[in-house]
């Protein structure tokens, strides 16, 4: 059995769509099922400009009615909302916006949260503008969950990923995600970047790694790109378990795509569930090769990303390790020949 672990590419990056906050007819919903039962306390958006000054609106979490829009009645008794002034939000942030009441959800529960007009001078000039979604760049959009924009209570939905987050008083969902990372590899500043991952804490057996994908824009030619699972999750840990070489002469050159890593070794090393590796990739050339990836405004954020915090930057310049909280490359590995111990799947932990 073969498994998929990590973050290939949650939203494409590459161009934000945003919904605009210019009039009192105007609003924006984000759609989802929720994916847990504990009750959400805050909800997210992130602004991306706010001209003038910028007026005083309201975020609610919503019911959805039989046409898929927003039905209008705010959840836990009309007050699961926050009515927030728009220029105390952050620009080009994450921010997180706190219910005056909490929700109690069940599971799989179809909401949405709606972003609207509540009072003060709104036009052309005195307005903001939230992300709606993320379109094009390195990942594909998704039809369920979405976003739309509305006008008088009439949505039409976006193409692509949909920006939005939620949270319990212990957990992160959604994709709030800042922006784009671009973490650029050479023979000198930075002589690797890869991840830092543990897998299925609290559980007892051993995987291999088959594969890496790391996603990469264009790449130099007639270069060599090195990958490398190594040992631990100490600054110090070097000890290599596994690499594999790749010409960049074998590789299609679209501005960006993903490129596979297959470990050849034999046997591959078996690694054991709950202990920290990294797998990376170096270039000996002082060329850049530039991988990229994403951001997030606190590492709690990851939460709600596939793996959470157990899949984070790390790079060093032939030295230590520096490992980056709030940062993630596209990427994934494939895990192979999965053992669990007798009774050791009973706590795992997936993120």
């Amino acid at each position: 059995m073969n498994v998929g672990m990590g973050m290939l590419c949650p939203a494409g990056i590459g161009t934000a769509s945003s919904a605009s906050m210019n009039a009192a007819t105007a609003s924006a919903a984000w759609f989802f099922q929720s994916e847990t039962t504990d009750p959400i306390v805050a909800l997210a958006i992130r602004r991306t400009s706010g001209p003038g000054v910028v007026p005083t609106y309201r975020i609610s979490l919503q019911g959805v009615d039989a046409s898929g829009n927003p039905d209008g009645t705010i959840k836990a008794s009309g007050n699961a909302s926050n009515t927030f002034a728009g220029g105390t939000t952050t620009l080009n942030q994450v921010t997180w916006l706190t219910l005056t009441s909490s929700y109690a959800l069940g599971l799989g529960e179809k909401l949405c949260i709606v972003l609207e007009y509540s009072s003060g001078t709104i036009d052309g000039s005195n307005n903001m503008l939230v992300v709606g979604t993320c379109t094009s760049g390195t990942g594909g959009p998704t039809k369920y969950p979405n976003a739309a924009t509305g006008a008088s209570g009439v949505y039409t939905r976006s193409a692509g990923t949909p920006f939005y987050g939620y949270r319990t008083a212990t957990k992160t969902y959604g994709t709030p995600i800042n922006g784009a990372l671009t973490q650029n590899i050479n023979s000198g500043a930075t002589a690797e970047a890869g991840a830092k991952f543990s897998v299925f804490s609290g559980a007892s057996g051993t995987y291999t790694i088959k594969r890496a994908r790391f996603c990469f824009a264009t790449t130099v030619a007639a270069k060599t790109l090195t990958c490398t699972l190594y040992q631990g999750g100490g600054a110090g840990d070097t000890t290599a378990l596994a690499s594999v070489d790749l010409d960049t002469d074998s590789i299609v050159n679209p501005s960006t795509a993903m490129l596979d890593f297959v470990f050849d070794d034999s046997p591959l090393p078996a690694l054991n569930f709950g202990d920290t590796y990294r797998v990376a990739v170096s270039t000996p050339d002082a060329s850049n090769e530039t991988m990229v990836g994403f951001i997030v405004t606190s590492a709690s954020d990851m939460q709600g990303l596939a793996w959470g915090q157990n899949f984070t930057l790390s790079t060093r310049a032939g030295g230590n390790w520096t490992d980056t909280g709030t940062s993630r490359l596209f990427c994934e590995v494939i895990l192979g020949d999965i053992t669990f111990a007798s009774g050791g799947a009973s706590n795992v932990a997936y993120w």
